[in-house]
């Protein structure tokens, strides 16, 4: 397993091994898309070939690297049937109890195994017409080329620089609600400094504990993220008569998490609670 506590590693070039492949992971909701408490595992069968080659995973899930010693690349060569197609099998995993929260985790369960893009270079992209079975802790699973396709001999696999991926997981993204607890008029509204997202009409909703709330929501979903660049106020009146009430409102936080039906339909909501 490759844990974040060995991310210096990932720089580093063993005495007498080769880099075979170079691999990084993304996450936008991380500023800046350097993804917290992820770990790369090899699957069963990448695990049976890096024992009998001796190969090494160093780094981290944001910058890892695939070492093979040099004298045991003749043998791996020799059995390139059983990993030049598909590569390295490996899994990635999250420590973090929040991150199914942050992700959208219904992409990667049907997009499939993540595999060099046939469009983009450098990218490993989920296989959607080869869809693969889930399993309990694993965030996705990937498939890390060792060699290039163009590679028809030793001589040319050595000769050959090695490659650098980047796999990107895909964001989560809700419609912000707010929550405005307290007294609280019902001509507020808010207003995106940025002029890129548009909120609703103020509504009052009376929330399970018996409370009253003006609740306000965002027309379109909005990607989650850890530091988010959105400055939204809220405010009462229009005109000369125009009053900012909260100069900068609090942004989404994953645990805010909820579903709710809008229109007919089910939704990933981020409440945000907002007390006065």
């Amino acid at each position: 397993m490759i844990a974040a506590s060995q991310s210096g590693a990932a720089r580093e070039t063993m005495r007498g091994y080769r880099m075979l492949a170079s691999l990084a992971v993304r996450h936008p909701y991380f500023a800046p898309s350097r993804p917290n408490a992820l770990h790369l595992r090899a699957e069963s069968s990448a695990a049976a070939l890096m024992a009998r080659f001796d190969l090494r995973l160093r780094g981290d899930a944001c910058h890892a690297v695939v070492l093979a010693p040099e004298h045991q690349l003749p043998g791996l060569w020799s059995e390139r049937d059983a990993w030049l197609a598909d590569g390295l099998a490996l899994a990635l995993h999250s420590s973090d109890p929040l991150w199914a929260c942050y992700t959208d985790v219904r992409a990667l369960a049907a997009g499939g195994t993540f595999r060099p893009s046939p469009t983009q270079a450098g990218l490993l992209r989920q296989d959607v017409a080869a869809q693969s079975a889930g399993r309990v802790g694993v965030l996705a699973r990937l498939q890390l080329p060792l060699a290039p396709p163009d590679c028809e001999s030793l001589a040319a696999w050595t000769d050959a620089a090695a490659e650098f991926w980047t796999l990107e997981l895909p964001v989560r993204a809700t419609t912000w609600k707010y929550l405005l607890l307290g007294d609280w008029t019902d001509d507020v509204r808010l207003v995106d400094l940025g002029d890129a997202i548009v909120f609703g009409e103020p509504t009052r909703e009376t929330l399970p504990d018996g409370r009253d709330a003006i609740t306000i929501r965002s027309r379109a979903q909005i990607a989650l993220q850890e530091r988010p660049a959105h400055r939204f106020q809220l405010r009462r009146g229009t005109g000369n008569a125009e009053r900012v009430l909260v100069t900068r409102m609090p942004m989404a936080a994953p645990d805010g998490l909820r579903r709710e039906v809008i229109d007919g339909v089910p939704c990933d909501v981020s409440e945000i609670f907002v007390s006065r």
